[in-house]
């Protein structure tokens, strides 16, 4: 994941969304957030409904972020697959734009995803926590 948090800016690469371009003919915008196992399908309708609610309410971003994202205090992002799936089981605007049943799927299908990786001592753990001959 590229990007620090909620944050925007022109032509920042520490941000998670950047504008580029310099004139309004090739003015861009470059979502930095989905990793590079995300459905691009999904996300890319993620980005259009989220673009369409924060017209439609007039939402404000905020000044752009100038120098280091890194180093602003910012809203963060969820820092797990378990915050995520609570975070889109409790979206109104994930439920608008795409509906219970589509939202409580994939919900329930990260959450299972979690619990499964959580079932799991990885290779890490063990080096770390237990002593090896």
């Amino acid at each position: 994941m590229a990007g620090a948090g909620v944050t925007w800016g022109y032509d920042n690469r520490t941000t998670s969304v950047r504008t580029i371009g310099s004139s309004p003919a090739s003015l861009h915008l470059e979502f930095r957030i989905p990793g590079a196992d995300t459905n691009p399908y999904l996300a890319f309708a993620a980005l259009l409904a989220s673009a369409i609610e924060g017209i439609e309410s007039r939402l404000d971003p905020g000044p752009p972020v100038v120098g280091s994202a890194y180093e602003t205090e910012r809203v963060g992002l969820p820092e797990n697959l378990s915050e995520a799936a609570a975070a889109l089981r409790g979206s109104k605007v994930a439920r608008r734009a795409f509906g219970d049943l589509a939202v409580d799927h994939y919900a329930a299908v990260a959450e299972f995803e979690w619990q499964q990786f959580m079932a799991v001592v990885g290779e890490w753990e063990i080096a770390r926590y237990f002593e090896q001959a």
